[in-house]
């Protein structure tokens, strides 16, 4: 980094390479909000705070973050992830890395957990994914029902 702030200082032309540098390095380490459906990455976008005030949610937990998908539905991602495992085998080695709290078992060998470490639970459910066990892994994805 020292690097670049010295080259910043060495005139107009290096400025601006300087700043280009700058900004793809931003661009590339920015989060991706994003998770794995059938082998697909599907993208994810944050409401903005003027959104979330436009909109009325029937959950307004603080702990839920509300997202756009590419299909312009918005869905809110809390604390919790199903995952499926194609056998039993590895849920223990799972479990105890991610730190996993199993909440129940919806289906043979599908579980809803509370995730200890949300900081970007996208990364988490993402790595667990790839793994050779997992069928798959998702956020437990919170939508408003609409009354008809």
């Amino acid at each position: 980094m020292c690097a670049i702030i010295s080259l910043c200082k060495q005139g107009k032309n290096m400025y601006k390479k300087c700043l280009l540098i700058i900004l793809s390095i931003v661009f590339l380490y920015a989060d991706d909000y994003y998770y794995y459906s059938n082998n697909k990455k599907i993208f994810l976008t944050p409401l903005t705070q003027s959104e979330m005030q436009k909109r009325s949610f029937s959950r307004t937990e603080q702990n839920i973050q509300y997202f756009t998908t590419q299909k312009n539905t918005t869905v809110g991602v809390s604390d919790t992830i199903i995952v499926k495992f194609f056998s039993r085998d590895d849920y223990d080695r799972v479990v105890l890395k991610y730190e996993l709290q199993m909440l129940k078992e919806m289906y043979a060998n599908v579980y809803l957990f509370k995730i200890k470490k949300t900081e970007n639970i996208f990364d988490t459910v993402n790595e667990i994914y790839q793994l050779d066990s997992v069928e798959y892994a998702h956020p437990n994805f919170i939508q408003n029902v609409i009354k008809r």
